[in-house]
């Protein structure tokens, strides 16, 4: 889905069971009231109908200002998790090698285990299969079986072995956020150096998150590596209200 931005409008997220409940959604020139969020995917809002159950999800550039503004203030990370294309990981350790630890994920057997639209909390609920976390938190266990229920992030693919079974390809996760979400270093065009987010680019001007203060600048201003990065980053960001 191609997704329309709106960078630098004030925005927002869901978490499920962090409902905002009475309100009035429009979708598709239809006006739907008495509706609750009740989870955030990759394409829009997930809105309940208090008069049907139906579920409405609303694409982002068709949220309001003001529902913007609920959801980014109220429900950041879920937010970031739908941003970030997170993956919601329920299963148990199966081995670890020297890559990390490999979970075999269970297979949701109830509604409320595959969550609304396959998502939880921004996440997209994983249905069976196995993944390589790299970076399993310290106070994990990590022993043969022990549960694993995590939100965890793509970084990349990676080849599993099973000894005389050969190799499988499975989802490489980290519980960092991905690495283009985080602080990095700009350069401006003098060679001074900066440690900051990308929130986001519009135009000639990026929006960054440095020291817990937003600040713009003009592209223009960066050299011309950090410009190419940004560009890039714009990519993965753009459709998605700014976190």
């Amino acid at each position: 889905m191609k997704h329309t931005a709106y960078l630098f409008s004030i925005i927002t997220l869901v978490v499920t069971g962090l409902a905002t409940a009475g309100e009035t959604i429009t979708l598709n020139g239809q006006t739907i009231r008495n509706c609750e969020i009740v989870e955030l995917t990759r394409d829009g809002v997930v809105y309940q109908s208090g008069d049907t159950d139906d579920l409405h999800v609303v694409p982002w550039a068709q949220l309001t200002a003001v529902q913007q503004d609920v959801l980014r203030k109220q429900h950041n990370k879920a937010l970031v998790n739908a941003i970030c294309d997170a993956r919601y990981v329920k299963g148990s350790v199966f081995e670890a090698n020297k890559d990390g630890v490999i979970v075999q994920i269970d297979i949701p057997e109830s509604d409320d285990e595959k969550g609304i639209e396959g998502y939880r909390n921004g996440a997209k609920v994983l249905k069976g299969g196995s993944i390589l976390v790299s970076d399993l938190p310290t106070d994990v266990p990590r022993g043969s079986g022990a549960p694993i229920e995590l939100i965890l992030y793509y970084k990349e693919k990676y080849d599993f072995t099973l000894g005389p079974l050969g190799s499988t390809e499975v989802e490489h996760l980290t519980y960092s956020l991905p690495e283009w979400f985080q602080e990095t270093d700009w350069k401006n065009a003098a060679g001074a150096t900066m440690k900051a987010r990308l929130l986001g680019v519009k135009g000639d001007k990026a929006l960054f998150l440095k020291g817990g203060q937003r600040m713009l600048l003009n592209l223009s201003q960066l050299d011309a590596a950090s410009q190419t990065k940004a560009k890039e980053i714009q990519a993965k960001l753009a459709g998605y209200p700014v976190p």
